[in-house]
């Protein structure tokens, strides 16, 4: 039991002696964080010594913040006896023959049992007594280093302290000029905005006035093209009334042609008819003239009427018969000859007077009066449609002028569409740029002002490093005056259970990472825009012991 003890004892002191070794290099790497780290590590094992009812725990913790630690009282057993499970010491050399000697062996035995009894307590209580003895130097050796630590701990908290809060107020000096440049910019990109947003709205009226005058020109351009195309259709028209009148012309031409042809022809066989009526005529009265002096001659021959002259005369009457025939013959081919030759004359001077209508008054007048009345139809025709062309050319003209501008109208609106594009472009880039720069500065300052308030919860809070200093100087304190407790109450008799009084110490490890691009703490943030991964981390390890004396006792926690 007292190698237990002593084993204990070695490894109490060599945790205690590795938690000073390990003191000096905690105020050395002190390092600023942001977001603490939590990481909670327990480690538990038997401490007690006592026997089957009694034991201990002790906890290793690593929190943020927060201290937990776990443990009960307990008090010890009956002593080695009850730790070895023996019942006691049998009796030897007993007699079950003799009934004389079974009181003396039950009192020897009784005796034996309440002796070994006290043996035990006696030797629980020197192993006690010794602990307890081994356990005051070692607070003493912790009070004392806790004493000499006290000021360096609480001048190099105060130091960090000043550190934290000068890099904390140059942090919000930092912040509250990004805060001010990001205003004017914000202010600039409004009146930028605000300057697009004009030039915008006056293009986009000038660009409306162009259009309208576009659909002026555009609504012009369609009326001159309806005009157009009524003058077109009127000059079709007239085109078409003066072809009717042109074919109308031929045709009566043609009719008066083919009339003055037939009245050559009836006066051609009139005349024709009259010189064959007068040749007959002629010929008729010369062949009555011949009859009648021949008849004359024959009735001038006759001398007596009983002789049959048709004998006499049948071939003088037939010679005369084929005479008059040849005569006959004669005069008609002369007759007819000369007939040809009247008509060739006639013919002839109706055909120059054919060609020279002036010699037809009537017909003259007629044809001059059509010609004058076709002549001035076509004349006016000429006239309106010359009119026509002239207001057609001129009304082209306007057309392609009107073009012309409505096309330097467009390119200048395609130009300015463009420009206005371009300058709406620019300035949606210019806006969204200075949206970016503003929501970069606003979650900069946003970021800005939870490093800052987490700084001064964490200078300023109870959870903090105040908090921090004020609770180690009240632990102190307070392991002064339990000590003071312990000492006192420390030479008494283990016992049962009892209620005791519990002594908390609290080591804080500072760490702050750095970076190789920038000057590690605070300002790393501002360079970096990254958050420290390290935290403030709290080691805390107990170790508890409790004894129970006979007259009565404390239990004492001891947490290191």
């Amino acid at each position: 039991m007292y190698r237990r003890h002593e084993e204990r004892h070695e490894a109490t002191t060599r945790d205690y002696h590795e938690i000073r070794e390990t003191s000096p290099t905690t105020g050395a790497t002190y390092r600023s964080s942001i977001n603490p780290r939590v990481t909670n590590v327990q480690r538990s094992r038997p401490l007690a010594f006592g026997g089957g009812g009694g034991g201990g725990s002790g906890v290793m913790t690593r929190i943020y913040q927060s201290f937990q630690s776990s443990g009960r009282r307990s008090g010890f057993g009956p002593g080695l006896a009850a730790l070895a499970n023996f019942p006691g010491v049998p009796i030897r050399g007993s007699n079950i023959g003799s009934t004389a000697l079974v009181g003396l062996n039950a009192s020897r035995q009784r005796d034996k049992r309440e002796l070994e009894q006290l043996n035990d307590k006696f030797a629980q209580y020197v192993e006690k007594v010794r602990f307890l003895e081994a356990q005051n130097r070692k607070l003493l050796l912790e009070l004392e280093a806790l004493r000499n630590r006290s000021g360096q701990g609480s001048s190099r908290i105060k130091e960090m302290y000043d550190i934290e809060m000068t890099e904390a107020g140059r942090l919000i000096d930092s912040a509250k000029k990004d805060a001010a440049a990001a205003n004017i910019k914000a202010q600039q990109a409004e009146q930028e905005v605000k300057r697009q947003r004009a030039r915008y709205n006056e293009t986009a009226g000038l660009r409306e006035t162009d259009r309208k005058e576009a659909d002026a020109i555009e609504r012009r351009i369609a009326e001159n093209q309806a005009q157009i195309n009524l003058f077109r259709r009127r000059i079709a028209d007239l085109e078409d009334e003066a072809r009717r009148y042109k074919a109308e012309s031929q045709r009566l031409s043609s009719e008066i042609a083919r009339i003055q042809h037939e009245i050559q022809n009836e006066l051609f066989l009139k005349s024709s008819c009259d010189v064959e009526k007068i040749a007959l005529q002629d010929e008729i009265a010369t062949l009555k003239q011949i009859h009648d002096a021949d008849l004359a001659e024959i009735r001038s021959r006759t001398i007596s009427t009983d002789l049959d002259p048709t004998k006499f005369f049948r071939n003088e009457l037939s010679q005369a018969i084929r005479e008059i025939r040849n005569d006959y013959e004669n005069v008609v081919d002369s007759q007819r000859t000369d007939i040809h030759n009247r008509f060739q004359i006639t013919y002839n001077e109706l055909t120059m007077r054919l060609q020279r209508p002036d010699q037809n008054p009537l017909y003259n007048e007629q044809q001059r009066r059509q010609e004058e009345r076709v002549r001035s139809e076509i004349l006016q025709t000429q006239n309106r449609n010359g009119y026509l062309k002239a207001t057609n050319q001129d009304l082209k003209n306007r057309i392609d002028e009107l073009q012309r501008k409505l096309h330097s109208f467009r390119e200048d609106g395609s130009l300015g569409q463009g420009r206005v594009a371009k300058d709406i472009e620019e300035a949606r880039h210019r806006l969204e740029r200075a949206n970016r720069e503003y929501n970069e500065v606003t979650s900069l300052k946003t970021s800005l002002e939870k490093e800052i308030n987490t700084y001064r919860e964490l200078l300023e809070s109870q959870s903090g490093l105040r908090g921090y200093v004020d609770r180690i100087v009240q632990n102190a304190e307070q392991q002064a005056f339990d000590r003071s407790l312990g000492v006192g109450g420390g030479g008494g008799g283990g016992g049962g259970r009892t209620d005791g009084s519990t002594t908390t110490i609290r080591r804080t490890l500072y760490t702050t990472g750095s970076s190789s691009t920038g000057s590690g703490g605070i300002s790393n943030l501002i360079t970096q825009n990254t958050r420290p991964t390290s935290g403030y981390e709290t080691l805390s390890s107990g170790f508890r012991s409790s004894f129970h004396g006979s007259t009565g006792g404390s239990n004492i926690t001891r947490r290191n």
